[in-house]
C-alpha cells in the first residue's frame, strides 16, 4: 500500500511541475494589445502636461505635405528596425497615426509586439480637427 501511495505522490508532483510550467509560459507570451484614442481624448491627453510621443506612420512625404504639430516621423515598413532604438522608453505613453487609420492600427500592433506598453492607435490624419503645421 506505501508503494502506490508513493507512486501516485509522485505522478502528483509530475502533474503539479508541468501545470507550472504551462502557466508560466503562458504568462511569458502575453501582448499587451494597443487602444484606440480620438482625436478629442489625444488633445485633451497632450494638454495636460504629461510626456508623449505622437508618432507619424506614414511616408517621408505625406509627412512633408502636413503633421499634427509635434509629431515625429517613423513609416510603418521601417517600425520594426527603429522604434527601439529611436524610442526613448517601452514605458511611454505613444500616439500614433497616419492618413486613414490602417497603417495606425498596424503599427500600434507592432510596437505592443515589440514590448511598448502604452500604445494608442489614434487613427488617420484625415479625422484630426485641430491645427496642423506643414
Amino acid at each position: 500500500m506505501g508503494k502506490i501511495l508513493y507512486v501516485w505522490y509522485v505522478i502528483y508532483i509530475i502533474i503539479l511541475i508541468g501545470c507550472a510550467s504551462d502557466a508560466v509560459k503562458e504568462a511569458e507570451t502575453i501582448t499587451v494589445l494597443p487602444q484606440t484614442i480620438t482625436a478629442t481624448q489625444a488633445k485633451e491627453v497632450m494638454a495636460d502636461g504629461d510626456a508623449y510621443i505622437l508618432l507619424d506612420v506614414r511616408t517621408p512625404q505625406e509627412f512633408e505635405e502636413g503633421r499634427i504639430a509635434g509629431a515625429i516621423s517613423m513609416p510603418v515598413d521601417q517600425l520594426r528596425e527603429r522604434a527601439e532604438a529611436e524610442l526613448p522608453e517601452k514605458s511611454a505613453r505613444i500616439f500614433v497615426y497616419c492618413r486613414s487609420g490602417n497603417r495606425s492600427a498596424s503599427a500600434a500592433q507592432t510596437l505592443a509586439e515589440i514590448g511598448f506598453l502604452h500604445v494608442y492607435d489614434l487613427g488617420g490624419i484625415l479625422d484630426w480637427p485641430y491645427e496642423m503645421e506643414r
